[in-house]
């Protein structure tokens, strides 16, 4: 019954993002739209699911696996795929291209690049969660205690953070500066503003990429020898120098004070441990009693409690500080401020919009212009 309206749930979110897409060319309401894409995503998936396990799906799979090491490893493979399915690609992928489509908004990565990073997601969410299966049962057989394999279930998170936007962005192209004309003398002065930058401060060099497309935003990935900027082709047409480097600045905040190390990563540790204890003292009896459907959508929705809500927490009072540090890295406020109003102008966005991970632009601003400017940008 709950599974049946959920596919009736699902299907009234397209059909009401099909009326935002009629109706509303100019100004679509952007909060619905994105309520009822996210709802068409999750219950399509869920749905997906169920009819996987009347099927018998999800009986046949974990049946094929060898014994001992190897079959854990399989078992966990299929498990990661599932969770990729359920969580990753439902929030990162279909959702957000439900919402582009029905608000009539250009596509932000080009399909190449999409192909590539869900099947580069998809094989590390497997590969991630194979290991944890296969050091788990290695931990059983040596008779060693279950949460000390806790910290292993944080890879997931770290691998998505770390190592995929690398294998996405490494090897993009450069913009080529040979016509010279106004895009490319800008992108020439940002790489060498970049030097100056990672020269002053005695940091690894900063290279930059370009995500062909209509990206409106900026990442930076550290590393261990080198730092990689990634700048998307729609902030690089549509705004300027000055508003590219407040941007990119704020990017360079993250890597420089580690926020990834020093915040996500004790985060997804004391999640993966309330995960495991929540795993042995409640999910694992309820599919032992063959409620198997049960225990995996009470563990895909604490997942996406323990792994989404509270790293997200932890991100957005990062946010803040990485601010208050690109301030001190561009000697002045207006270019951090002047960006972040021209991505929200861009990307049609409320100031007060709250994404989960990132704080309303117009409370960033607020603590932007309450912060005293540094004597020598230092």
């Amino acid at each position: 019954m709950w599974f049946g309206l959920l596919a009736l749930l699902s299907c009234g979110c397209v059909l009401l993002l099909a009326g935002v897409r009629m109706r509303n060319r100019d100004s679509p309401p952007f909060v619905l739209a994105h309520l009822a894409a996210l709802g068409a995503a999750i219950g399509g998936t869920v749905t997906l699911i169920w009819l996987a396990d009347l099927a018998g799906m999800l009986d046949f799979i974990p049946n094929m696996a060898p014994s001992g090491v190897l079959g854990a490893a399989w078992i966990g493979m299929w498990a990661g795929s599932a969770l990729y399915l359920a969580i990753s690609l439902t929030q990162q992928y279909v959702g957000p291209a439900l919402f582009r489509w029905a608000c009539r908004l250009p596509s932000e990565e080009t399909t190449m690049l999409k192909v590539q990073t869900v099947l580069a997601g998809w094989f590390g969410c497997a590969a991630c969660l194979a290991l944890v299966f296969a050091a788990a049962d290695l931990a059983i057989t040596l008779e060693l205690p279950a949460i000390i394999l806790a910290p292993l279930v944080a890879i997931i998170p770290l691998y998505n953070s770390m190592v995929l936007p690398w294998l996405r962005y490494f090897r993009a192209p450069v913009l080529q500066l040979s016509a010279k004309n106004e895009t490319e003398r800008q992108f020439e002065a940002i790489q060498t503003w970049l030097n100056e930058l990672s020269a002053k401060r005695r940091m690894p060099p900063l290279h930059m990429r370009v995500q062909h497309g209509e990206l409106v935003n900026a990442y930076a990935m550290g590393g261990m020898f080198r730092h990689l900027i990634v700048i998307g082709g729609g902030v690089l047409s549509k705004m300027s120098s000055s508003e590219i480097k407040g941007i990119i600045a704020h990017e360079i905040a993250h890597v420089i004070r580690r926020d990834v190390l020093l915040r996500l990563v004790p985060v997804c540790v004391l999640a993966s441990i309330s995960y495991f204890a929540l795993h042995m003292l409640c999910i694992g009896p309820l599919v032992a009693e063959g409620y198997q459907i049960t225990g995996f959508l009470l563990a895909i929705s604490y997942a996406a409690v323990a792994f989404g809500a509270l790293p997200g927490y932890a991100m957005r009072r990062a946010e803040y500080g990485a601010d208050k540090l690109a301030v001190a890295l561009l000697g002045e406020r207006e270019p951090l401020v002047n960006g972040l109003l021209k991505i929200a102008e861009l990307k049609g966005q409320n100031l007060d919009f709250d994404s989960g991970t990132h704080p309303p632009i117009r409370k960033r601003i607020a603590a932007i212009h309450a912060l005293a400017l540094p004597a020598d940008g230092r």
